[in-house]
């Protein structure tokens, strides 16, 4: 090997010591001396690259921490010594990351059983969390110290919370927060690229704009990012965005604990060989004058490249985010061509110097608005740049709305091509009204304008008549003759005068009848805009704190709408009016002559036939409105059967959700109980350990007495049940829907009737439940009770059941709203339950909760007499007591009702579970096919698709099960299974809800 390769060695080994000997010389715990003695060998260039990096930095004039941050740091870390026992309850679970900073651990928080993301401040002589401590820096100290702060205030569903502050056992100081599992932004614009996981350029958009949302709210904050680039936005699997690694944030008005300007580049000489940096591609990464690292700068505003630190604010971070759009569309950074590898600093420099690559030329198939949003954005002028994040984000909104981009264009006829690109069935049926508006307006302009030079010859010739009464006056002859033809033009000019009015008078009666009609299309818009709002309430379930962003601008748009409504009823009432009175139009009512032929000319074409139909359009708006926002069943804030809770009805719930179901003090012992318990395989060996995470919109309710099952309260749908003395449920129409937590297991799903020997074997079993298969399910919540009819009817405003509290008395007792709710079809399950945050169950779900460990026909055993006191049924109280004589029925039993019983009015089986062999149906999620489709493991779920030979039954078919009260013990049995429309409503057909398991 030469000398030059051996000493370009040992400058690499060196300069990785370089960070090490620096640290330990600035706190001195060692000098240069003793460390070029542990290492003899590369003495000669440490001291070499010790010079230099002195030199650097005092030509740079990096300030120290100012008093006040070391009294800051002081204080803080004072009071967290005595907090130092807290970090006993984290257990570490691996590395996530390595910085210059600190490092990024997974952890399992015990007490909240939870994993954790938790960051540490090490020395940068730490190898391992397991070492002894060097102490670090007062400006690191402070740095991390700001970081936890100014994240922990940021309250934002796109910006990751901070649990909380201490020290770890060897005295580091550490912070836990949120572990966000996904992507980053980074890798998204990598998939949007290659077309892979159906990501597109719109949906990669909708993730810039919820940056900018979580941005908006941190500068409203007060709070500034400096550091926004794609790497630094995480993308979860349900579409949650996260705006990360705020080390480099400050907080305006404050004392900036960090100098963000960037180190001059060393030269080769000093620090590294240009060999090295010529391998690495990116050459050396940039560090900030107080050593924070960054990555590349192609993100970085022009201000914060030229450091002027005192330039730096929101508008920064909107260039930012407008960077990370020009990566969007041009599929690569700023600065940087495909192809191309430039170092850090040369980019950095480019910065400095020049705007990138015009992006019409890198993105020629890009869309000219989003060019000009990306510009705007990007502006190396401050003031040209969006005003704030919100002015960005709204602009975004607009394009993926197709409303006008205002960075494009802006203006009346831009805002009818946006609203006709979003309304074109409506466009095409008011054109021919416009198109004939606009051609009368163009004609009463022309008739007008050549009244007006009619006016000016009137007035020529009143001059000339002026000159010939003067030259009469000398030639008396002549004047006479020149005064008749005065007289004349006299008579002509008045005539004129005449045709000048009418003409002024038309052209504005065709304005105002223009802008009347204009104010009709716009009604029309509003028309479009009211049906528009109530399809996107389809999206906004269920009602979780993710939402509230959503919920509020709904709302904003909504009441804006509705703010129009006097104005409409004002004019509905005009229309109407005019009806009554007989007229045509519109227009002053004292013109004469001339003036009231041009009225008469100006309305042709807009008589009563016209009036009408507007009339119709503005009465269903007004109707509309007025729906929209009543109080009791209107989408603001009522409930109804079409869309569930209004949306403010939803924004309230998503707002207090998490405080009443997770965070608040006595709800979080409640689930620090039930994870512990359901955890601990000595107390519940049923759930085998099962780690729970506390679930939103859930709370436990305890264990029921019998079957040892966890229960859990399901807010949305209801009050929280109560427990009596004796641990049983305490019934009442108020109770929301109970949960049972079923644990996960292995079973024999069907049956047989050919093998008495073999498994669940059923001499009545029909072929479609057939053949016996194996199924393993994961652990899920399934209702205890079928759900009322109060539950239905709170939710949705409505009860469709037949049998409801207004019925007559069956055999002398009333139904109440503690019934189930029946005569609703499967897919009035689907969209109630999806709004609730619930699922049907699946086949295979029901029937391991139905069976609830047994083999057996019934869960009562294989004899339907042993039924008695368990189920309702068709039975003799039925047959005595009106039942249809088309009935069949079981004579033996009586369970005291002629139609369904209240929910809970039967023995449970042994998950805890009522009424799984009678009462109503219930519904489940799959469609109807024959027992040769495997189920998929973990929710059992079958899908027609999956075999070439299906069952002879229309593949929409779904299925329903569990037997009714109008029918026979056999059709009750766990296996048997009967198909039926999904829009079929039947009063036998009711629901129990399912809900699977959420958490990491």
């Amino acid at each position: 090997m030469g000398d030059d390769r051996q000493r370009e060695l040992r400058y690499a080994e060196a300069a990785a010591f370089l960070g090490e000997v620096l640290e330990r010389t600035e706190m001195g715990s060692d000098t240069l001396e003793s460390c070029c003695a542990e290492r003899p060998h590369l003495a000669a260039e440490l001291r070499e690259l010790y010079a230099a990096s002195h030199r650097l930095h005092s030509a740079v004039d990096s300030p120290p921490p100012s008093e006040a941050a070391r009294a800051f740091s002081s204080e803080l870390l004072d009071r967290l010594a005595g907090r130092k026992s807290a970090f006993e309850r984290y257990r570490l679970r691996g590395e996530i990351a390595k910085g210059g900073q600190g490092t990024v651990l997974q952890v399992w928080d015990e007490d909240l059983s939870r994993h954790l993301a938790m960051k540490v401040l090490v020395g940068k002589s730490d190898e391992s969390l397991g070492t002894g401590v060097p102490p670090v820096s007062p400006r690191s100290l402070a740095r991390f110290l700001e970081e936890a702060q100014v994240t922990g205030q940021l309250d934002h569903p796109g910006i990751v919370p901070i649990h909380e502050l201490g020290l770890d056992a060897q005295g580091r100081v550490y912070f836990t927060m949120k572990l966000v599992k996904g992507r980053t932004l980074k890798e998204v614009f990598q998939l949007v690229a290659s077309g892979q996981e159906g990501w597109t350029r719109t949906r990669a958009l909708s993730v810039l704009l919820k940056v900018c949302e979580a941005m908006a709210y941190a500068h409203h904050k007060g709070g500034v990012h400096r550091d926004i680039k794609p790497a630094n936005v995480m993308v979860g699997r349900f579409g949650e965005v996260y705006v990360m690694d705020w080390g480099l944030a400050r907080v305006r008005g404050t004392e900036d604990q960090m100098d963000v300007r960037i180190v001059p580049e060393a030269s080769t000489v000093e620090l590294v060989s240009e060999r090295e940096q010529a391998r690495s591609g990116q050459g050396s990464e940039l560090v900030t004058m107080d050593g924070h690292i960054l990555g590349t700068p192609a993100y970085m505003s022009p201000e914060q490249a030229l450091g002027r630190l005192e330039q730096i604010g929101p508008h920064s971070d909107v260039y930012s985010v407008g960077s990370m759009l020009y990566h969007l569309l041009a599929g690569h950074m700023p600065y940087v061509k495909p192809g191309t590898h430039p170092t850090n600093y040369s980019i950095w420099h480019s910065v400095q110097e020049r705007p990138p690559d015009p992006l019409h030329e890198r993105a020629p198939d890009a869309p000219a608005e989003l060019i000009a949003i990306c510009e705007k954005a990007m502006a190396r002028k401050i003031e040209e740049r969006y005003r704030d994040m919100g002015a960005l984000a709204e602009d975004l909104m607009a394009f993926l709305d197709h409303r006008v981009v205002k960075a494009y264009q802006t203006g009346a006829l831009v805002e009818l091509r946006k609203w006709v690109e979003r309304n074109k069935g409506l466009a095409a049926t008011s054109a021919a009204a416009v198109l004939a508006l606009v051609t009368g307006l163009a004609t009463s302009l022309v008739w007008k304008a050549q009244s007006d030079r009619n006016a000016t010859l009137a007035a020529h010739n009143a001059v000339l008549a002026q000159a010939n009464a003067e030259e009469s006056a000398r030639h008396a002859q002549e004047a006479r003759r020149q005064a008749e033809a005065a007289q004349a033009n006299e008579e002509e000019v008045r005539r004129e005068k005449a045709r000048a009015e009418a003409n002024e008078q038309r052209a504005l009666l065709s304005e105002r009848l223009a802008t009347e009609r204009a104010d009709d299309v716009l009604r029309l818009s509003a028309l479009q805009d009211l049906d528009d709002l109530k399809k996107e309430t389809e999206h906004l379930w269920p009602a979780l704190p993710e939402m509230v962003p959503r919920y509020e601008e709904w709302l904003r748009r909504a009441r804006a709408l509705v703010d129009e409504l006097p104005d409409h009823e004002a004019k509905l009432a005009e229309l109407k009016a005019r009806a009554a009175s007989g007229e045509q139009g519109t227009g002053p009512a004292d013109l004469a002559g001339g003036a009231a032929e041009v009225l008469r000319t100006s309305l042709r074409g807009f008589g009563s036939s016209k009036d009408r139909w507007w009339h119709d359009q503005l009465e269903k708006l007004v109707e509309g409105l007025r729906a929209f926002a009543d109080a009791e069943t209107g989408l603001f804030s009522g409930s109804s059967p079409e869309y569930g809770w209004g949306v403010r009805r939803r924004l309230v719930f998503a707002r207090t959700v998490e405080e009443r179901t997770i965070l608040g003090p006595a709800v979080s012992a409640l689930w620090v109980e039930a994870i512990d318990s359901i955890g601990d395989r000595t107390e519940c060996p049923v759930y085998d350990g099962l780690e729970l995470t506390p679930q939103v919109g859930l709370v436990p309710i305890g264990r029921d007495p019998d079957s040892g099952l966890w229960e859990f309260a399901h807010l949305p749908s209801g009050e929280c049940a109560e427990r009596g003395a004796d641990g049983k449920l305490l019934i009442d129409q108020e109770m929301g829907l109970v949960l049972v937590l079923i644990p996960g297991g292995t079973f024999w799903m069907g049956a047989q009737a050919s093998i008495g020997s073999g498994k669940n074997y059923d001499p009545q079993a029909r072929a479609d439940e057939s053949s016996v298969q194996q199924v393993s399910l994961a652990p899920f919540f399934l209702s205890k009770f079928e759900m009322t009819q109060a539950q239905w009817q709170r939710f949705l405003g409505k009860n469709p059941s037949m049998y409801g509290p207004d019925f007559r008395s069956i055999g002398g007792k009333r139904v109440s709203l503690r019934h189930p709710v029946e005569q609703v079809s499967w897919e009035d399950c689907q969209r109630a339950l999806v709004r609730l945050g619930l699922v049907l169950p699946t086949e295979a779900q029901w029937e391991y909760g139905a069976r609830a460990g047994t083999t057996t026909p019934w869960w009562t055993g294989d004899d339907a007499r042993f039924l008695e006191g368990a189920d309702n049924l068709a039975d003799a109280f039925c047959k005595e007591n009106g039942g249809s004589s088309d009935f069949q029925y079981e004579e033996w039993l009586d369970d005291g009702y002629g139609a369904h019983a209240p929910v809970g009015s039967y023995a449970p089986n042994p998950f805890g579970l009522h009424d799984v062999h009678g009462n109503v149906v219930e519904w489940c999620l799959d469609k109807y096919v024959n027992y040769t489709v495997k189920c998929r493991p973990g929710d059992g779920l079958r899908q027609a698709e999956d075999v070439a030979t299906q069952a002879a039954v229309a593949h929409e078919w779904r299925v329903h099960r569990g037997g009714d009260c109008w029918g026979l013990a056999t059709a009750a049995r766990s296996t048997a299974r009967f198909p039926n429309a999904p829009d079929a409503r039947q009063n036998s057909c009711g629901v129990r809800p399912a809900r699977s398991i959420s958490g990491p």
